[in-house]
């Protein structure tokens, strides 16, 4: 798990690449994908929430609009995204259309 980690977090490679690198790690030690949890989180339903989740804690106020516009998703997907910062603890609850505030430093 912890060279999985490793591989998310390696700034040489892009997201996708790193997820596709770890899940064959992950493989070749007979661990099903879809069996690893981040955070109470499958990681296997959004590869992205490690991203977003350093980037929001950098920012210090993150809305559903800066994650679409960063991470180039969708509303639904950003949407979810957001869903998850909150589940983890990391952003306070939504308040309007306003920013929402970052829990976690």
């Amino acid at each position: 798990m912890k060279r999985y980690l490793g591989i998310l977090s390696d700034e040489n490679r892009s997201t996708e690449e790193a997820h596709e690198a770890a899940k064959k790690i992950l493989a070749q030690n007979g661990i099903a994908f879809n069996e690893v949890e981040v955070g109470g989180h499958n990681i296997d339903s959004d590869y992205l929430f490690v991203d977003v989740k350093e980037y929001t804690i950098k920012k210090g106020r993150i809305s559903t609009a800066a994650i679409q516009r960063m991470f180039r998703v969708g509303y639904s997907r950003a949407a979810t995204l957001m869903d998850m910062l909150e589940e983890d603890g990391i952003v306070g609850e939504a308040d309007g259309a306003k920013p929402r505030e970052v829990l976690m430093k």
